[in-house]
C-alpha cells in the first residue's frame, strides 16, 4: 500500500530531534526511568524503544529481559543513570536489542555473538545461541554477520541440539543490493559446510516446537579483500515510538552509506489470527533514478518476498505499508553523490489485522 501523504508530526521531527544525552556519534543505550523504555541513539538520533510484554530493559546487558533480572527497577521504575553504553562507527561488533538472555555458564569462543539481535563485524567467528539450553516454540531469531575486510564466506554447523523435522530451521541469507531474490542456504547435518558469497549475511533461526536446545555455528572468511561501503547493521526486536531516520550518519553529505536493518516483533513468529508486523516507509527520496534507496524483503518464515524498492519514483512525499508475520530485511543505500540529510524514515509495529 502506498499513501501521497503529508508526513506525521512525529516523523518530521525525528529529523532534527537532538538530545544533550545522545552523543554525535556512534550508537547508545539509554535507560529511562520507566523500565520498560530505553532509548537507542544512533550518531544523536534518538530512538525510542518499547519491551516487549513484561520485560525490563538492563542497560548491563542491552536487552530486555525478565523482571527478576533488573533488581534495580522497583515497581517498574529505575533511579538515575549517569549514562548509557556507547560503542564508535569504527568499533561496531555487537548491537543487541534482544528480548531474552541466555543463562548458560560455559565459555564461549571469541569473536561469538550469543543472543538475538546481535550484530558482528569480523572476518571470523561463531554464532552460539542456546546451546545447552531449551529454545522455545515460535522463535525468530535473527542475527547479522558483516565481513571486516574480505567477501565470500564459509559457515559450518558445528554442533546442535536442535529436534524440529523441518530442514529449514537455520536460514543464512546473502544481503545483496541490487537483486530482488537474496541467495539463501539452510542447515541440516552437524558438520557440514557451505559457501556463500558477498560480505553480508543475515542468519535466521526459527522454531515450530520447544523440544529441542540451541546450536553453534562458525563462519569464516574465503575469497579476498574488499573495500565496503560504511555503514551500520542493526537489529530491532522491539516496538520503536519514532521512526528511524536515513541516512545515519547525519554529518556524512556526499558520502556513500549502506545499512542492513532487520526487524522482528519480539524475535518471534505472529501466529495470532489478523495480526502482523507493519512496516511503514516514508518516501522523501529525491535521487534521479534511484541511485539511493530502500531495499525491501520479507521472511515469513518459510518464504522470502521482495516487496519492493523505494528510492522517490512514486512523487512527492509519499508513506508505503508492509506486513508480515515473520521479519523484515530492509537495506538502504546512499550514493555518494547524495547531499540531502534526509531521506526517508522507516517505522514500526504489531497490528491486529492485516
Amino acid at each position: 500500500d502506498h499513501f501521497n501523504l503529508d508526513l506525521p508530526t512525529a516523523a518530521i521531527q525525528a529529523e532534527t530531534v537532538a538530545d544533550e544525552e545522545c552523543p554525535e556519534e556512534g550508537i547508545s543505550h539509554l535507560p529511562q526511568p520507566d523500565c520498560t523504555r530505553y532509548i537507542v541513539c544512533i550518531y544523536g538520533q534518538r530512538n525510542h524503544m518499547v519491551c516487549p510484554g513484561s520485560l525490563y530493559y538492563n542497560p548491563v546487558t542491552s536487552n530486555c529481559e525478565f523482571q527478576e533480572n533488573v533488581p534495580e527497577c522497583v515497581g517498574g521504575t529505575r533511579p538515575p543513570v549517569i549514562n548509557g553504553t556507547t560503542s564508535t562507527f569504527s568499533d561496531i561488533s555487537t548491537t543487541a536489542l534482544p528480548t531474552d538472555v541466555p543463562t548458560s555458564t560455559t565459555t564461549v569462543p571469541p569473536n561469538t555473538i550469543t543472543q538475538c539481535g546481535h550484530t558482528i563485524q569480523q572476518d571470523s567467528g561463531f554464532i552460539e545461541y542456546k546451546l545447552y539450553q531449551s529454545y522455545e516454540a515460535g522463535e525468530l531469531c535473527a542475527f547479522i554477520i558483516r565481513l571486516d575486510k574480505y567477501t565470500g564466506c564459509d559457515f559450518t554447523l558445528e554442533t546442535h541440539g536442535i529436534s524440529d523435522t523441518k530442514l529449514d530451521t537455520i536460514t543464512i541469507f546473502q544481503v545483496l543490493d541490487e537483486q530482488a531474490t537474496f541467495p539463501s542456504v539452510k542447515f541440516e547435518t552437524i558438520g557440514s559446510t557451505v559457501n556463500l558469497p558477498g560480505s553480508t549475511f543475515v542468519v535466521v533461526f526459527k522454531t515450530e516446537t520447544n523440544l529441542g536446545t540451541g546450536f553453534r555455528l562458525r563462519f569464516e572468511s574465503s575469497e579476498k579483500l574488499i573495500e565496503k561501503t560504511p555503514g551500520v547493521p542493526l537489529v530491532f526486536n522491539n516496538h520503536t515510538e519514532n521512526p528511524l531516520r536515513f541516512p545515519l550518519h547525519p554529518n556524512a553529505a556526499a558520502k556513500a552509506e549502506w545499512d542492513p536493518i532487520v526487524i522482528t516483533s519480539g524475535s518471534k513468529l505472529i501466529t495470532e489470527t489478523k495480526s502482523s508486523l507493519r512496516l511503514q516507509v516514508y518516501d522523501y527520496f529525491v535521487s534521479p533514478g534511484c541511485r539511493s534507496w530502500f531495499s525491501i524483503h520479507s521472511f515469513d518464515g518459510t518464504n522470502t518476498k521482495f516487496e519492493g524498492r523505494v528510492c522517490g519514483l512514486n512523487g512527492g512525499k509519499t508513506v508505503l505499508a508492509f506486513n508480515t508475520r515473520g521479519l523484515f530485511i530492509v537495506v538502504f543505500y546512499k550514493n555518494d553523490n547524495t547531499v540531502e540529510k534526509y531521506l526517508g524514515s522507516l517505522e514500526w509495529l504489531k497490528t491486529s489485522t492485516i
